[in-house]
């Protein structure tokens, strides 16, 4: 499912971690990891500039993420990706409909009137 944001925003993924990642890691291919051990087990997480991502990806956006294991989500200019790697039923669309706007939601402040100022 694609939601368009209001605004353009920088090229992020959020998607859950899996073993794959940990033979890619070791040959020194590193997602970005957190101060949360339990959210870097979780996510696998990759942006085109690293401090964009920590100011995403707050304690607030970490907490809602934690909440929203199954699901994936790409971002790049206004589109907002969310998938789950399956098809998606009704309720699945319903709870990815949801999942975007609540990222979209959890976006500093600051970072909003920054990105819609470029």
């Amino acid at each position: 499912m694609i939601v368009e944001a209001k605004y353009a925003l920088r090229p992020l993924s959020i998607r859950p971690e899996h073993f794959l990642d940990h033979v890619v890691e070791a040959l020194g291919f590193e997602d970005i990891n957190f101060e949360w051990d339990e959210f870097n087990r979780a996510f696998h997480v990759t942006a085109a500039d690293k401090q964009y991502a920590y100011d995403v990806i707050n304690q607030k956006m970490i907490e809602f993420l934690m909440e929203h294991k199954g699901l994936c989500l790409e971002v790049f200019g206004a589109n907002v990706i969310v998938y789950t790697g399956r098809v998606f039923t009704c309720d699945d669309f319903l709870a990815a409909l949801n999942f975007a706007g609540g990222f979209l939601g959890l976006l500093p402040d600051y970072l909003e009137e920054k990105l819609r100022a470029q």
